[in-house]
């Protein structure tokens, strides 16, 4: 899948001296307001001590993530467009591919690690408590990282010391034409884009379905004549969180299916490979980088919460 971000940037292809194309304009506003708003929730994690929690760990690993990718990809991508081939070297050409392959793997792997995490703390609370804590967390999050890496860096390395290409007058990572490692390569990502967009779409109805469950359950509790009613330490608490996740999960859902849905369904259903279509597709795929932090803000008051004390902050220290 090395078009997801960066098959707009070829200007072998688009045939632009000097111009950037429409599809290149979208992407250069679409990766700076995720690079923006990405930052700032980061900004927020690390000023907070009230936000280090084992779930917020995965957000922390996301946000940072997309930072790092479109911080990369963005500024590379619209100089790309305004030159007639590559403006940097070949360690330049490395740092790309890094971006465009391993942190949009990261990407995928957190996406589908936070669904899996929710369906978990809703199907079986008991186990989740148990084995949840920030250490696991911690581990995972670092666990993605380090299979990303293991398994993309060797492809990204023997791809452009095999190619070169800087010679070649572009840095286009991920195309099946050129060699056996872009075909592995774009293997890869796109049966983890699959599967991670499986796991959000499953995991809507599945949340949706417990969470109806428990309220059904709560609601059909009928106390016997002399029963007294039991205390359960902070239900109301936990009651409240599953709610949040629940909203968290189906926004997420929603989006990605908004997001990551006509690409995936392009290459499922298409037989050809249009390059404007796919341009545009592009644009609407890395949205959703823009959509996790305002989703994330949305759905958690507590970083809701949060951001709003930051304003104040931010204003009083003004006046």
């Amino acid at each position: 899948m090395g078009e997801v971000y960066w098959n707009i940037s070829s200007s072998n292809l688009t045939q632009i001296y000097g111009s950037l194309t429409l599809p290149a304009q979208l992407t250069g506003i679409v990766g700076t307001a995720s690079l923006l708003l990405n930052a700032a929730l980061l900004s927020l994690f690390l000023l907070k001590r009230n936000l280090w929690t084992p779930f917020d760990l995965y957000f922390l690993a996301l946000v940072s993530n997309n930072v790092l990718l479109h911080g990369i990809a963005t500024p590379l991508t619209v100089m790309l467009e305004l030159d007639d081939g590559w403006p940097v070297n070949i360690a330049g050409c490395l740092v790309y591919a890094y971006a465009v392959f391993i942190l949009l793997l990261n990407q995928l792997a957190i996406h589908s690690c936070i669904a899996i995490n929710r369906i978990w703390a809703m199907v079986a609370p008991v186990s989740f408590r148990n084995f949840h804590t920030f250490r696991s967390a911690g581990c995972l999050a670092v666990a993605i990282v380090v299979v990303s890496h293991v398994v993309g860096l060797p492809l990204i390395l023997v791809d452009i010391l095999q190619r070169q290409p800087v010679q070649l007058g572009h840095c286009f990572f991920g195309d099946p034409n050129y060699s056996l490692v872009e075909q592995v390569s774009t293997m890869i990502n796109r049966i983890l884009l699959f599967a991670c967009f499986m796991i959000m779409v499953i995991s809507m109805p599945v949340i949706v379905w417990k969470r109806w469950q428990r309220l059904r359950l709560k609601h059909q509790i009928v106390l016997r004549p002399n029963a007294k009613k039991r205390f359960v330490p902070n239900a109301d608490i936990t009651r409240a969180r599953e709610g949040q996740s629940a909203i968290l999960i189906i926004a997420f859902g929603a989006s990605i299916v908004v997001c990551w849905g006509p690409y995936v369904t392009y290459y499922v259903v298409a037989s050809g490979y249009d390059l404007q279509i796919v341009q545009y597709l592009v644009v609407l795929f890395n949205c959703q980088s823009v959509a996790d932090p305002i989703i994330l803000v949305c759905a958690l008051p507590v970083w809701r919460n949060a951001l709003h004390e930051a304003v104040c902050r931010y204003n009083r220290a003004k006046k």
